[in-house]
């Protein structure tokens, strides 16, 4: 994949995520940067998201998607969380970012996606991704 610069979330951004208990590591959020420039880059040749502007991206795809950290907090390491449909990797790159403890099967039914996917989570060095 095309190297991209990392996108930085707005200001408000980790206090709003802390704010519903989501805390998250400096590299963690670098690597979620990384993650979201990826997408909106891939974004520009395939169809992945209606989300263009980086700082909405931040909140609606981000954000939302680590809202579920505290549900699965309560798993298991090493617990097995299939993302049907990830389609731009949402909501299964950002949990796997943040959730290094969870095994992540991404899948979605168009080959083009799932290519992007499986480039994008070795990109990320995502080990915990397949």
């Amino acid at each position: 994949m095309d190297q991209v610069e990392p996108v930085s979330p707005p200001d408000t951004w980790a206090q709003r995520c802390a704010d519903q208990g989501i805390v998250l590591e400096d590299n963690e959020i670098a690597q979620l940067g990384r993650f979201l420039a990826m997408l909106l880059h891939a974004n520009t040749r395939m169809n992945l998201t209606a989300v263009r502007d980086a700082g909405e991206a931040w909140d609606r795809h981000i954000f939302d998607s680590l809202t579920l950290i505290p549900l699965l907090s309560e798993l298991e390491p090493g617990a097995q969380i299939i993302d049907i449909g990830s389609g731009g990797g949402l909501p299964g790159l950002p949990l796997a970012i943040a959730m290094p403890q969870l095994q992540f099967t991404l899948m979605d039914a168009t080959k083009k996606k799932c290519d992007y996917l499986e480039l994008a989570a070795k990109s990320l060095g995502l080990s915990n991704v397949r």
